[in-house]
């Protein structure tokens, strides 16, 4: 049974996530590309919380952002910067955050762009750090994860993995 409903979410993730992911890359000039990331930070969110409960570790903030240093490849201040910037930002505001609203200090200015050449980076710009996406390594990151631990799609009890059924008229 575990298997069936395993190969059942990969089709569906395949059908709602996916392609419609891969689709929103053919918008011109990047169009696709904000919701493509919006997307990607909420599937890794699911991710990252299944990974860490799966090895029984707490899926608390740092632990997630710890996780995201990992599967990204990069320091935890890139990865914390990124979620604080863009993943806090995208999924609050439908824009990267700019202010920390704790201690009201800047947060690293951001550029999100197809010719760069990892997912996240923080590099130094005119002085100052800057936070730079590329949205469809970013993408592409997310799905490999994925697809190399397949049974984490469905993980999460709290947030049940959706079925597709046809409705019978009585």
């Amino acid at each position: 049974m575990k298997r069936l409903i395993e190969a059942n979410s990969v089709k569906l993730f395949e059908r709602w996530y996916v392609r419609p992911l891969r689709e929103l890359e053919r918008l011109p000039e990047g169009d696709g590309g904000f919701v493509v990331l919006a997307t990607c930070c909420f599937l890794y969110e699911r991710y990252a919380k299944a990974h860490l409960q799966d090895a029984e570790e707490k899926a608390s903030t740092e632990n997630v952002i710890a996780r995201c240093a990992v599967d990204f490849g990069v320091q935890c201040d890139v990865a914390e910067a990124f979620w604080y910037v863009i993943r806090n930002g995208l999924l609050h505001g439908g824009m990267p955050k700019a202010r920390d609203n704790r201690s009201q200090t800047s947060l690293p200015a951001w550029r999100i762009h197809g010719s760069f050449e990892t997912a996240i980076n923080l590099m130094p710009r005119n002085g100052k750090a800057e936070l730079q996406i590329q949205p469809w390594l970013f993408r592409d990151r997310v799905l490999e994860l994925f697809h190399t631990r397949p049974d984490l799609i469905a993980y999460d009890g709290n947030f049940p993995w959706g079925a597709v059924i046809k409705l019978v008229e009585e």
